[in-house]
Parts: structure tokens; C-alpha cells; sequence
């Protein structure tokens, strides 16, 4: 008798032969399935670490052209440095008698000047014509009163009472460039900059840099900017020795001097007769006679000036940049013109 048949139950498949028939279908398309997952899987692991590739690549490239392009600018700003100080020779050798920016071959910038596949921007500034505040101390390492005083009207001509405290800018400053521990009455020595935080010794000796005006109490970088176009710090001496050597004479460039310092420059020098002063330069000469033509200026007055100021320049601020494509390096550095030498006395690389 015949078995009932299994709904559920499908007999197996034979071959004509009476074998048993294998079912292979669904296995071999389950085995499709992953090859295909697989294969989609490689081909995105390949188009990600292509495409890593090809972003890495780039930014090597970019790299490597900002390194070049850097290096072209620093080229280009340190060539536009070395013709500056030949300028300034040329300079001194065709017209040895005075400085005046306005008829001098220094005195007109030049910006955007192209040179081989970048561009070079060179400014000239007379420092002759700014107070050198190591001056301040004489060579004694003493406070040199007339000048100190020329400072604090130089400070009352820039800024407002409510601005600064005038009193700690004088005595703090003429702490720091004096060898002295001695404490002014609004000053600071070493044991106000050992309780700061991070603490730095004062230096009791010069300037060796403008810059360095911003470690001193009261200077915050408003005042040392506001200060820049009227006062400098020129420092010969060698990187690694002591700050020692004596200030120079200091005297200040009448033709290149700005409004604001000659102001300063004597208590009876009103505004009016500054701009008489502008009104006559270029001066060939400081004379107290020469000085005497001004209008209005005085007997007095002039004998005072004659001993502050000159009409020649020794040193000189050079602002150079380089520029390629969108890559710019910019040399400031201070050179010391005498005889047949521009020497770099101070530099900055930005």
C-alpha cells in the first residue's frame, strides 16, 4: 500500500538513470549574492584610498609650492633690502651735506614693483629723525634730564592724561636702560619684573630693539605703536655681549623730526612755530645763526635747538617685502649708514 503524501514533504528529484538529482540553484545564487557584496566592498575601499591619495598628493604639491614661493619672497625681500642699503650709500655719496626724505632718492617708496615672476615693496624711514630713548641715560648710566623732559612732552603730545600714566612711562622706561637698582618714584626694577608671571629680568642697560619697549611696565602695544613714528632705539652692540657701550650724541634730524617731537623738543615751542620750522626745510645747517631765520623763532630758543638737533642722518629703517603669488615675506631691519658701509644693526623677519 502507497504511503499518503506529505503535503509538506517534496520527494526529491531523480535523474533518468533513477538517481537522486542535487539542488544547487539557491547555493550558487547565495554565492552571487556575496561575490557581488564583496566586489562592491573592494571597489569602495579602492575609490576611498584613491581618493586619499589623490587629496594627499595635492596638498604635498600645495605645499611644496608654498615652500617655493616662500623661499622666492624671502629672495626678493632680502635683494630689495641689499638695494635699499645701496641706495642709501648713493645717497650719501651725491648729497653728503643734509638728509631731507622729501628730495632724497630713499625717500618715496616703492610698492608693487615687479621682479621676475613676484612682486617687491621697499620703504625707507629716518630713525636720525626720531628720539633715541637710550639716549635717556647718559653715559654716566644717569638719567639725562633735558632729554627725559623732551620725552615726557613728547608723551603729553601723543596721549591724553586719561590715556596713560605719563609718570610710569618716564620713570619705568628710564629704570630699565639705567645700570642702577635704584627704583624711581614711578618706576620699576627687578623685583617688579620677578613678580610677574611668567617673571623676566630688567634689563639695566639699552634697548637693543623698538620692540623690546613692550617688556616695560606701563608699555602696552598701543603705546609702543603710537610711539614708533616718533621715537627709536638704536643699539650697535654684537649679539652674545653685555649691554654695554655708551650712547651716541642722539641729535635729531630737524628735516625729517615730526611735528609732535620738535613740539617736544623745547617748553617754548608752540605748534605755530614748529610749522614755521617745517615751512623752512630742508636747514643745511644748526646753527644757532641758521636757526635764527625762522620766524619768531628767537635767540633763546635757537641756541637750545642747536644743541639738540642736526641736519644728517646716520641710521635708517628699511621695511621690505617679497611677494609670490599668494605668498609674502616681509625683512624690517635697521642698517647704520657711515663711510661706504650700511651696516644691518637690528632685523626682523615676518
Amino acid at each position: 500500500m502507497r504511503p499518503t503524501p506529505d503535503p509538506g514533504h517534496r520527494p526529491p528529484s531523480r535523474t533518468p538513470t533513477g538517481g537522486v538529482k542535487r539542488v544547487t540553484k539557491g547555493i550558487l545564487a547565495d554565492q552571487g549574492g556575496i561575490a557581488l557584496v564583496l566586489t562592491l566592498l573592494v571597489v569602495t575601499l579602492l575609490t576611498a584610498m584613491i581618493i586619499d591619495f589623490d587629496y594627499r598628493t595635492r596638498l604635498d604639491v600645495r605645499a611644496a609650492a608654498g615652500f617655493r614661493d616662500a623661499a622666492r619672497a624671502g629672495l626678493l625681500a632680502q635683494g630689495a633690502v641689499d638695494a635699499a642699503r645701496a641706495v642709501l650709500l648713493e645717497d650719501l655719496r651725491i648729497s653728503p651735506s643734509y638728509d631731507f626724505a622729501e628730495e632724497e632718492i630713499w625717500g618715496t617708496p616703492i610698492s608693487g614693483y615687479a621682479v621676475a615672476d613676484g612682486t617687491i615693496s621697499v620703504a625707507i624711514v629716518d630713525e636720525g629723525g626720531k628720539l633715541d630713548l637710550n639716549t635717556l641715560v647718559n653715559a654716566n648710566g644717569e638719567a639725562d634730564e633735558t632729554r627725559v623732559e623732551i620725552y615726557r612732552r613728547l608723551l603729553e603730545q601723543l596721549f591724553e592724561p586719561d590715556q596713560v600714566d605719563i609718570n610710569t612711562l618716564v620713570d619705568s622706561l628710564v629704570d630699565w636702560i639705567d645700570p642702577n637698582p635704584n627704583e624711581r618714584t614711578y618706576g620699576a626694577e627687578a623685583a617688579h619684573y620677578g613678580r610677574l608671571d611668567p617673571p623676566y629680568t630688567c634689563a639695566d642697560g639699552p634697548l637693543r630693539t623698538f620692540d623690546e619697549l613692550g617688556l616695560v611696565q606701563g608699555y602696552t602695544p598701543d603705546v609702543v605703536e603710537r610711539l614708533r613714528p616718533h621715537a627709536t632705539a638704536l643699539w650697535t652692540g654684537r649679539a652674545g655681549v653685555q649691554r654695554e657701550g655708551k650712547p651716541e650724541k642722539g641729535n635729531i634730524n630737524i628735516n625729517t623730526a615730526s611735528s609732535e617731537l620738535l613740539v617736544a623738543l623745547h617748553p617754548e615751542l608752540s605748534q605755530e612755530l614748529v610749522e614755521n620750522i617745517i615751512h623752512d626745510r630742508p636747514f643745511e645747517s644748526t646753527t644757532p645763526a641758521a636757526l635764527e631765520q625762522v620766524i619768531q623763532l628767537g635767540v633763546d630758543v635757537s641756541q637750545a635747538l642747536a644743541k639738540l638737533v642736526d641736519v644728517r642722518s646716520d641710521y635708517f629703517a628699511i621695511a621690505a617685502q617679497g611677494a609670490v603669488g599668494d605668498t609674502a615675506r616681509t625683512l624690517r631691519v635697521t642698517v647704520q649708514r657711515k663711510g661706504i658701509e650700511a651696516r644691518v644693526i637690528a632685523w626682523r623677519a615676518e
